[in-house]
């Protein structure tokens, strides 16, 4: 009994954590998705630095971007390089320093002028990458399936060893 309670309890939270991943990785497929009829706006980049941090026992760096743009007559900035503050490339999360500044030097050069998404509902949402199967995506979408699929091989685990207790009464 305590064996199939402890099944139970690995489908439960296989199956809920899936399903999290799954709507997570659709939020941001939707959004990026949306963001792409929103009308692209000029913003002149005003810093732009290379962010480091230890991550799994190694440094990772990515882009860190502020940007000004006009709306209404009014200036307001942002710093939104993907949706949701993830690294729309996975290669901005690699442990390669030099390929970060090559990044930052050739897309978000101080003072550049540089196209953001602006959302014509809401203008203070605006976003300078925009990427329908970002790195963000294809992993809330990949671990999500990866546990739903672990959630119905439990379920087929708890049914074979339910089946078997029946043949044996």
């Amino acid at each position: 009994m305590l064996v199939q309670r402890f099944w139970y309890l690995v489908r439960g939270v296989c199956l809920s954590h899936g399903l999290l991943f799954v709507a997570a990785g659709s939020m941001v497929f939707w959004q990026s998705y949306r963001s792409l009829d929103w009308p692209e706006i000029p913003a002149r980049v005003v810093q732009s630095n290379v962010m480091e941090r230890e991550w799994l026992g190694t440094t990772v760096f990515w882009p860190e971007v502020f940007y000004q743009y006009e709306q209404n007559g009014n200036y307001k900035s942002s710093q939104s390089i993907a949706f949701f503050g993830m690294a729309p490339y996975v290669a901005s999360l690699l442990s390669d320093r030099a390929m970060v500044e090559k990044m930052i030097a050739e897309k978000y050069a101080l003072d550049s002028t540089v196209k953001v998404r602006m959302n014509p509902i809401n203008p203070g949402n605006v976003v300078l990458e925009v990427k329908l199967l970002s790195f963000d995506f294809l992993f809330s979408m990949g671990l999500g399936m990866a546990l739903l699929y672990l959630a119905w091989l439990v379920l087929m685990h708890m049914k074979h060893m339910l089946s078997l207790a029946r043949v044996h009464t």
